[in-house]
């Protein structure tokens, strides 16, 4: 088992999952989120399938474009997440969302079921990420277009680089370790090689950055923690070892602090491919 797939949600506590919503979702993967269906350009009417759809922020917004006479469907494999997704309220004049709990491959849909497939911040975590790239392709209709973003390298993005550093110091390396999975697939060489194995030639990779603050400070900077798969594992700590943790992160976050604020920002690449 890679670094990647034991970053997974799917074992994780509700506590975990609305941290995540409430702490990580406003603050990055919405604007991620505009910014790939931006590269989509959703059209009235079409049917958006969103794979590690999460908490469904992807798949609202899809669902405000499309319209009522569209269609979106939200897959993923933690049940916790989908319902979190399932829990919110309808956007008004939008398509219905349907979520499922699915993996990434291989997926129960028919081929060229979909005009648009998404997926935001998944494909990293995906066990086979060659077959979960095929599905998407096998599902989208021909002149359709996938969009996918994956985060960019740890280092170039400021503040989870930081925590990283903190929990590395003070922590045991195969917990700390595990924050290097989100920005695992950050290569743009990997990204070109993974879609040659694919057998896809007509794609983009665009690099994007964007600010990430936190302007209650540092002690919810800290936060962004308790929004991971292995935050119970620190909660399961000695607390002298917690204790060092909460000392080094304090230490690492301080430099980014700017009026009370904690500034930083995060870099992601932005995969199109047209089908």
């Amino acid at each position: 088992m890679t670094i990647s797939t034991k970053f997974d949600f799917s074992n994780t506590d509700n506590k975990v999952h609305k941290t995540y919503d409430e702490l990580l979702l406003p603050r990055i993967f919405l604007p991620l989120a505009e910014i790939l269906l931006k590269h989509a350009d959703i059209k009235s009417g079409n049917h958006v399938l969103d794979v590690a759809c999460g908490p469904g922020t992807v798949s609202r917004l899809a669902a405000l474009e499309t319209g009522a006479k569209g269609r979106v469907l939200g897959l993923d494999i933690s049940s916790s997440m989908l319902e979190v997704a399932k829990g919110k309220p309808p956007v008004a004049e939008s398509a219905e969302i349907e979520f499922e709990e699915s993996p990434a491959s291989p997926l129960n849909i028919p081929d060229n079921t979909f005009d648009i497939s998404l997926c935001q911040q998944g494909l990293q975590f995906f066990p086979d990420r060659v077959q979960a790239l095929k599905e998407m392709v096998r599902v989208t209709r021909p002149g359709g277009k996938i969009i996918i973003a994956v985060w960019g390298p740890l280092e170039s993005c400021t503040i989870f680089h930081k925590l990283y550093q903190a929990m590395s110091e003070s922590i045991p390396e195969e917990i700390a370790d595990l924050l290097h999975a989100p920005f695992s697939l950050h290569n743009k060489e990997e990204i070109k090689n993974l879609a040659y194995c694919t057998g896809i030639e007509n794609h983009q990779i665009e690099t994007v950055t964007l600010p990430l603050v936190f302007e209650q400070g540092i002690k919810q900077a800290i936060r962004v923690l308790e929004a991971t798969p292995f935050y119970p594992q620190i909660r399961e700590l000695d607390p002298t070892v917690q204790e060092k943790l909460s000392f080094a992160l304090n230490g690492k976050l301080e430099p980014l602090l700017q009026e009370g604020k904690v500034h930083g920002q995060m870099v992601s690449r932005i995969i199109s491919i047209m089908n």
